[in-house]
Formats: structure tokens, sequence, C-alpha cells
């Protein structure tokens, strides 16, 4: 199944390229907090991102984590607080130029109906 979310615009889309660099090999995982876990999502399901208003790729989904304390980001050193995360690690696939609206949260995405793949 694929999801999509909206990187917030207070991120920069070169700081987020770093961080994509940082899990390429899939040894480490990106966390994407959520209010909560689909019931649908499974691990190995696409994850789409947008930004400033363009879905810019997918990575695959490899952890589904109900953390029960806070934690630091190996990479970036911020603290992340008890929560829902969708952990995505290995290659992200760009692709280019599909519009998008911004949103919260979480929701089913259609790659093929809405023009990303």
């Amino acid at each position: 199944m694929n999801w999509i979310v909206t990187l917030p615009k207070f991120v920069k889309w070169e700081d987020y390229q770093e961080e994509l660099k940082a899990v390429k090999d899939g040894t480490q995982a990106l966390n994407y907090k959520v209010r909560y876990i689909p019931k649908e999502m499974k691990v190995g399901d696409q994850l789409w991102i947008t930004h400033e208003g363009k879905v810019r790729g997918w990575m695959t989904v490899t952890g589904l984590l109900r953390a029960s304390s806070d934690w630091e980001c190996t990479t970036t050193g911020k603290v992340w607080r008890v929560g829902n995360y969708i952990q995505r690690s290995g290659e992200f696939h760009h692709v280019t130029g599909q519009k998008a609206k911004g949103f919260r949260g979480i929701r089913k995405f259609n790659p093929e109906m809405e023009g990303a793949a």
C-alpha cells in the first residue's frame, strides 16, 4: 500500500537530502512522527513525501515504532518525544514536478491516479 505525508516548511530540502544520504545503506532509519499509525500500514509499504507543494519521492517503510520515552536523533541531535513513528530506510526514489497540496498527518496515496508514478 502507498501512503503520503508532508514535510514541514521549516525543513529545508537540502538538509533533508543529507538525512536521506545517511540512511541510504539501510543501517539507519529516518523517523516521521504521526498522531497514529494507520491500522492497514505494514513494513514494506511505500511512504511518499511532499515538500513545498511537490511530491518529491518515496521510501520503503522499514518499521512502525511506538516510542515510550524520548530519544535523540543520531544525525541531527534533535530530541524526539514519546509517540508514534514511521521508520524508513534505504533508497529514496525521487520523482519530479508533480504538484501536491500540503496537509497534516498521513493518508493513503495512489501515485498512478495522482500523477506521481
